[in-house]
């Protein structure tokens, strides 16, 4: 929330580039993040329109998206297209989406997009361990092209970050990459071994 600018910090100051964040245009700024939630909106709109909410997207970049992710399965085990409503609110057509489904549709919202920042809280929690591993590894390849924070609980999808921080009652406790944590011996190591 403060690296949305939701509200500003108590203290300190964030930095974006050496400039404030309170210095930035917040509209300019904003544009310029994705980020998935644990929890998200899905809207009662077709499909297509549910992965064009930060611009319009064509067909077939939203089939290789689907295909990825593989939420074409769930287009076919619902006898779907991209007009599809998600939701049943104004169509009893619709589809309901599972929870891993509806997170995976969150993470393809920001595939549609460049951004600058890209934050995932818990974007997994809801995923089986191989749609997880998918998922994380599309999340990787996503962070090769923007600075991506990644918050989880779950240590095995943070192992290849370039720089982990643990937390720690609101105070970040250790810091380093996963191989440097583990030789440490410390709170992400006893963490990470009981995982």
């Amino acid at each position: 929330k403060l690296l949305l600018r939701l509200y500003d910090p108590d203290e300190g100051n964030i930095l974006v580039d050496g400039k404030s964040l309170t210095e930035i245009a917040l509209r300019h700024y904003r544009n310029n993040v994705g980020i998935a939630f644990q929890e998200f909106p899905l809207y009662s709109l077709p499909l297509r329109d549910n992965l064009s909410v930060y611009g319009s997207v064509d067909d077939e970049e939203i089939s290789n998206i689907f295909k990825i992710l593989s939420l074409d399965k769930v287009l076919e085990k619902n006898n779907a297209t991209l007009d599809t409503d998600v939701t049943r609110n104004f169509d009893k057509n619709g589809i309901m989406l599972s929870g891993g489904e509806k997170q995976k549709l969150a993470v393809a919202r920001l595939i549609t997009k460049k951004f600058g920042l890209l934050i995932f809280d818990e974007p997994t929690a809801a995923l089986d361990p191989i749609a997880e591993a998918e998922l994380n590894q599309m999340i990787l390849d996503k962070a090769n092209t923007s600075t991506t924070i990644l918050i989880s609980h779950r240590l095995s999808n943070v192992v290849n970050a370039d720089y982990i921080y643990v937390v720690k009652n609101g105070e970040i406790a250790e810091c380093g990459t996963h191989k440097s944590l583990m030789a440490e011996k410390g709170l992400y190591y006893k963490m990470f071994k009981l995982q």
